[in-house]
C-alpha cells in the first residue's frame, strides 16, 4: 500500500528529529516501544512540521500515517545501530560507567546518571538524593555521604558527559578536589579514561554513553519479523 511518504529520505527532511531518535537508540536505555510511546508520539501529537527545518518537504498526511512512517524510520535506525555494534558482547564504556557509579554510591559519593534536565536542576535536586541516602546510611550504621557526582540529560544527549561533582559535609577547595580524585580513580579502576586536570572548578569528562543493545532492548519490528 502506497503512502504519502513513499520515496521520502529521512536524512533530507527530519534533521534534528532523526538525530534525536539516533541518540535515544545509542543511549540504549529505552525499548523500541518506549521510544515510540514517548518521543514519536510527542512528534505526532504536536505536529511533526513544528520540529523540522523545512515543513514544506513533508507531505500532507494524517497522524496515523505520520506515526507509521516515523515508526518505520525508527525501525531502520535500530537495525543500523545493531549492525554497527558488532558481535562483541562484553561491557562497553557506558556499562563500565554505570558500574563505577554503583561503586561510588556504595562508598559514600551519591552518583546519578542522566539526572534531571540540566546542570541547574541537577544541583538543586541532588540535595534531596543526599538527604535520602544519608537517612538510609544512618539506618544501616554507615557514615554519611561525603560527595556527589552526576551527569544530566543534556550531557546524555551529547553522548559524552561532563561529570559535575562536589564535596558534602565539608566545604572548601581541598574537600572538593579530593572527591574529584576519588571519582577519577574509581572510573579508572573500571577501565575508563576520564579527563580532568585536577582543578575542582572544572568538570570531569566522562566516557562515551553509547550502550550495546541486547535482549529486549535490541527488539524492533523488522528484527522479530
Amino acid at each position: 500500500m502506497s503512502t504519502p511518504f513513499d520515496g521520502l529520505n529521512p536524512e533530507d527532511v527530519l534533521g534534528e528529529v532523526l538525530e534525536d531518535l539516533r541518540v535515544q537508540i545509542a543511549l540504549g536505555t529505552d525499548t523500541f516501544d518506549e521510544i515510540v510511546g514517548s518521543t514519536i508520539e510527542d512528534y505526532v501529537i504536536d505536529g511533526l512540521e513544528h520540529y523540522v527545518d523545512d515543513p514544506g518537504l513533508l507531505p500532507e498526511a494524517d497522524r496515523d500515517r505520520t506515526r507509521a512512517w516515523l515508526v518505520s524510520v525508527l525501525d531502520a535506525e535500530f537495525a543500523a545501530h545493531l549492525r554497527s555494534q558488532g558481535e562483541d558482547d562484553g561491557p562497553g564504556d557506558a556499562e563500565r560507567l554505570t558500574a563505577a557509579f554503583g561503586e561510588l554510591d556504595s562508598a559514600g559519593v551519591v552518583a546519578r546518571e542522566n539526572f534531571e534536565c540540566c546542570n541547574t536542576c541537577a544541583h538543586s535536586a541532588i540535595r534531596g538524593e543526599i538527604e535520602a541516602e544519608n537517612a538510609a546510611r544512618a539506618a544501616g550504621g554507615l557514615d554519611p555521604v561525603h560527595g556527589f557526582v552526576f551527569y544530566h540529560a543534556q550531557d546524555a544527549e551529547r553522548l559524552q558527559p561532563y561529570l559535575g561533582f562536589d564535596a558534602v559535609g565539608t566545604t572548601g577547595v581541598e574537600a572538593k578536589t579530593a572527591v574529584g580524585h576519588e571519582i577519577v580513580e574509581t572510573l579508572r579502576r573500571h577501565g575508563l579514561d576520564p579527563v580532568w586536570n585536577g582543578d575542582p572548578g572544572q568538570k570531569i569528562l566522562g566516557p562515551s554513553l553509547v550502550r550495546r543493545r541486547t535482549g529486549r532492548l535490541a527488539d524492533h519490528p523488522s528484527r522479530s519479523a
